[in-house]
């Protein structure tokens, strides 16, 4: 399928970065469990999937696939779809070496090579959701989804967005930029999406999902993290990343 410009753009940085991606965050992102986000949050305790057992599930912008590689571990029948191929290549060896066998689909999460209603439940973890345009790519999750399916996913909140000092480089306790002007942001020749809460609202709305709930996350404080998102301190005092859960609702 032919790609989107955006698409384009994020495939060629992903495909240039994957190799440093995987080797500096390996230690934390290769584990077994299910966690969430920069400070790998346990889905035990989140419960924000459900029991995905004997569920067909599949993750958008998977990386490695150490995700779907959990989603196996816990009984669930995985599917991982992201846009780099260079990520694909990390995610099949760790799934070999994880003693696993799922499809890898190569491809752009607006443009899912899947058959309509094949699945219980789409996830992503700072995938598809920040790099993949966001109209389009919610009504492919809405095609693809069965009845009553699940989407779940996480990704940096709007707060940590209007914090974000760009010339420090780091988020701020004071308001950056404004809220209103959250839409689609080009940095580091990649391209990520962010909105205010009320428009993410209205693209679920017009994409056919009710919300069933949103889960702001916060970090204890021993949490340890390779990933430099938000200090520890400014992480437990506001939300930098948070969980949406979205139901197809026709």
């Amino acid at each position: 399928m032919k790609l989107s410009k955006d698409a384009a753009t994020n495939r060629k940085f992903w495909d240039s970065f994957s190799d440093e991606y995987q080797g500096k965050h390996a230690q934390q992102l290769n584990r077994k469990d299910f966690v969430w986000g920069v400070w790998s949050l346990p889905e035990s305790d989140i419960n924000a999937l459900g029991d995905v057992r004997g569920k067909q599930v599949l993750e958008l912008g998977c990386g490695a696939a150490q995700l779907s590689i959990a989603i196996a571990e816990m009984g669930g029948y995985a599917t991982a779809l992201d846009n780099s191929e260079k990520q694909l290549e990390h995610a099949a060896r760790l799934m070999a070496e994880a003693g696993h066998d799922f499809p890898l689909l190569h491809a752009s999460a607006d443009k899912i090579p899947a058959k309509k209603r094949s699945f219980d439940l789409v996830f992503c973890d700072h995938g598809a959701m920040t790099y993949a345009p966001t109209a389009p790519t919610l009504a492919e999750v809405h095609r693809v989804l069965k009845k009553n399916g699940l989407f779940v996913f996480n990704m940096q909140s709007p707060l940590h967005e209007i914090c974000y000092d760009d010339k420090a480089g780091s988020v701020s306790n004071t308001l950056c930029k404004s809220y209103f002007d959250l839409d689609r942001f080009v940095e580091d020749k990649l391209v990520y999406f962010q909105y205010s809460y009320g428009e993410w609202v209205r693209h679920f709305r017009e994409a056919g999902f009710n919300i069933i709930d949103l889960i702001e996350l916060q970090p204890p404080e021993d949490a340890e993290s390779s990933f430099d998102f938000a200090p520890l301190e400014w992480a437990q005092h506001f939300p930098c990343e948070n969980i949406w859960v979205l139901q197809k609702a026709k």
